[in-house]
Parts: structure tokens; C-alpha cells; sequence
């Protein structure tokens, strides 16, 4: 057999070609090209973006209204929609659904729920960008840390709101986890879980637990919490009706609620100016908009029930 040939012949010795997992192959491509999108987005767009406000402030001495804060949400949402649909999800238009039949719509709905979300959360969160304001920096019933300066709102805005929105426009990474995806909530899941699982999971409850709990404290001690109440019951009022009326129908059914609506609901529950409410609603509205973005908000006012 010629030399040729023999280069013809596979290597039965050859070790098989490795199988990447879906998260191993997520991975791979943000390493490969999406983390250049997010640090362009994140340190070439923002950094001078927020700036900006500060160096008009101190030239001008003049006091600037909320309008700033609600710019910094917009363009958030914005480019965070536009990063989801381009990276994660691998769009050619950045504003289309990933049903092309929708077009469009889903992408104006999300934006016009944009300045409703804003009087929810960052009207209270986000801090104007002046000399003079102070920011509260530690908060617990009736103790308080603040620090004035415009480098302190660069400071706060940037790394406790900014950077936790970005990184969390990656929670659906945790979906391709093959440790993640063997926690569920049913009696045979929780049979089989490892002690590793449990390593994370009683840990992690009771951590969230303890930020719900202070959110909870700190809405009584602003007398905010009759806010949250009346949005979070109306919001399932809706879905009690929409129950009722399949009922009626004589429609099946089952309930799913989307983590974009879960994150809704966390980012309602922070409207405070401190870091852990800032990190806490910012990384909350950062899974409402990529779950908006990958998955869609839902049909008519939201109701996520899947009709069969």
C-alpha cells in the first residue's frame, strides 16, 4: 500500500470526537465573540454615556431633574434587548421576535412598558447625577451611611446597577447547566439530588430569603409595601379570572409562569437607593429583559397559561 493510502486510512486508535454540552457550547461561543459585544456595550457605550451628566452638572452648577435616570433605564433596556437578541439568541434583526410571524410587536410592547417599569423601580433606585445628592450607601430601620459627590454616583450607578444588569441577561446559561438542570420542584427531583445540590440549594434559599426579608423591612419602614401588594394581587387577580374563564370553557390548561414575570416581581420588590436593592432590582430587571427578549412577554395583558 502506497504512503498516500495509508494517510487515507483513519486512526482506529483515535480517541471520538468530545460531545460539548449546551452549556459548554454557550460558553464557548461568549468566550469566543459575545464577551467583545458586552465589554463595548457595557465599558464604550455607558462608561461615557454616564459621564456625561457629571461633567455637565459640574461646568453648568445646575440641578438636573429625573430625566436622567430615566435616559440611563431606557438605553438599558435597549441595548440589553438588542444584546440578548443579537448574542445570545443569534438574530439577524435585533427587533424582530423569535416567531417572525409577530414581527415587530413584541419588541414596541416591551418598550412601551418601559416607562411604566421605570416608576416601579429606578424613579427610586437610580440617583441624580449632582454634587449635592446624597447617596445612601448602607440603610437598615432607622440607620444611615450616605456619601455626596458626583465620582459616588459614577461609583453607584456603574457597578451596582450597570454591571449587574449586564451579567444577568445571561441567566438563561443556567438552563444548559447539566448540575442546574436536575433541580426541579417535584417529589422525584428532589429524591435524587446530591449533597453538592444541597450545598447550593439551602444555602442559596436562605440567602434570597434574607434579601426578600429586607426588602420587606425596608417597604414598611417607606411605607411602600400597600404598592407591591396592590400591583402583585392584581397581577394574579388576572390570572384567577383567566383560570375562571378557561374553567367555564372547558379548556385544559396548566400554569406556567415565564422567569421574565419572576423577575418583574423581584424588581418591584426593591425601590430603595442602597447597594443590595440597587444590585438586587438590577439584576432582576436584567432576567425580565432577557426573558422579554429570548422568550417574549406573553399573550394579551401577560397571562402566561399555555392552553393545550
Amino acid at each position: 500500500m502506497s504512503e498516500d493510502a495509508l494517510l487515507l486510512v483513519p486512526n482506529q486508535d483515535a480517541p471520538p470526537p468530545v460531545q460539548l454540552t449546551e452549556f459548554q457550547k454557550e460558553w464557548r461561543e461568549f468566550a469566543s465573540w459575545r464577551h467583545q459585544w458586552l465589554l463595548s456595550i457595557v465599558i464604550l457605550f455607558f462608561g461615557p454615556v454616564l459621564l456625561m451628566w457629571p461633567t455637565k452638572v459640574m461646568i453648568s452648577e445646575f440641578v438636573i431633574d429625573r430625566r436622567d435616570q430615566f435616559q440611563i433605564w431606557f438605553l438599558m433596556n435597549l441595548t440589553g434587548w438588542i444584546y440578548v437578541s443579537v448574542c445570545n439568541c443569534s438574530r439577524s434583526d435585533p427587533f424582530s421576535h423569535r416567531n417572525r410571524d409577530e414581527g415587530y410587536q413584541t419588541f414596541i410592547r416591551f418598550m412601551m412598558a418601559t416607562p411604566a417599569l421605570y416608576f416601579l423601580g429606578p424613579y427610586w433606585s437610580l440617583v441624580e447625577p449632582s454634587n449635592d445628592t446624597p447617596i445612601i450607601f448602607w440603610e437598615f430601620f432607622n440607620q444611615l451611611e450616605t456619601r455626596t459627590g458626583i465620582w459616588y454616583f459614577y461609583a453607584y450607578t456603574y457597578s451596582f446597577y450597570i454591571i449587574p444588569f449586564f451579567i444577568s441577561l445571561h441567566f438563561t446559561y443556567l438552563d444548559r447547566s447539566p448540575f442546574l438542570q436536575q433541580i426541579m420542584i417535584t417529589r422525584e427531583a428532589l429524591a435524587k439530588l446530591t449533597a453538592g445540590h444541597w450545598l447550593i440549594l439551602i444555602p442559596g434559599f436562605f440567602f434570597v430569603m434574607g434579601l426578600i426579608s429586607y426588602q420587606m423591612i425596608l417597604m414598611v419602614l417607606h411605607d411602600r409595601w400597600y404598592y407591591y401588594v396592590i400591583g402583585v394581587s392584581a397581577y394574579f387577580a388576572l390570572k384567577a379570572l383567566y383560570i375562571l374563564y378557561l374553567r367555564i370553557r372547558g379548556r385544559n390548561y396548566h400554569i406556567h409562569i415565564h422567569h421574565n414575570q419572576i423577575g418583574a416581581f423581584l424588581f418591584m420588590l426593591a425601590p430603595f437607593q442602597n447597594p443590595v436593592s440597587a444590585v438586587m432590582q438590577a439584576i432582576a430587571a436584567g432576567v425580565y429583559v432577557e426573558g422579554c427578549a429570548r422568550w417574549g412577554i406573553g399573550g394579551g395583558i401577560g397571562v402566561s397559561f399555555i392552553t393545550e
